[in-house]
């Protein structure tokens, strides 16, 4: 069996969620580690998350599986990367997404891969939601 950890990808709408039940009992019985990456969340606005965005955590929270700390965004850069063949990171377009998908594949690295953070950076650590 395959030491990897399984990534669930989902979006904070009432039709992911429903699959995320059905795929946790998959990972579960084949006793993988996971974790849950937040995508094309709408943006929080003066810090508030959007009212879709909160019950999508929660109900993460009732499923028991550790949530990245990094919530990606529905952002333009992500579909201009997509029509270029580049990363939000080699893009100049929106700072913001360069840094979400920097500080989402830093977690995933060394969540993963077991990379043991550099000097001035602290451990991985997803939000586990009780």
């Amino acid at each position: 069996m395959s030491s990897a950890a399984a990534t669930l990808v989902l979006r904070p709408t009432f039709l992911d969620m429903a699959a995320a039940l059905r795929t946790v009992e998959v990972v579960r019985r084949l006793r993988k580690p996971a974790f849950v990456v937040v995508n094309q969340a709408p943006p929080a606005r003066a810090g508030i998350e959007p009212p879709q965005v909160r019950k999508a955590l929660k109900a993460l929270g009732q499923l028991r599986l550790p949530v990245l700390p990094i919530v990606l965004r529905t952002r333009a850069a992500y579909q201009l990367a997509l029509e270029t063949g580049r990363s939000a990171e080699e893009l100049s377009v929106d700072p913001a997404a360069a840094q979400e998908i920097g500080a989402v594949w830093d977690f995933i690295e060394r969540f993963a891969f077991a990379r043991r953070p550099t000097a001035g950076t602290a451990a991985p650590e997803a939000v586990a939601l009780a």
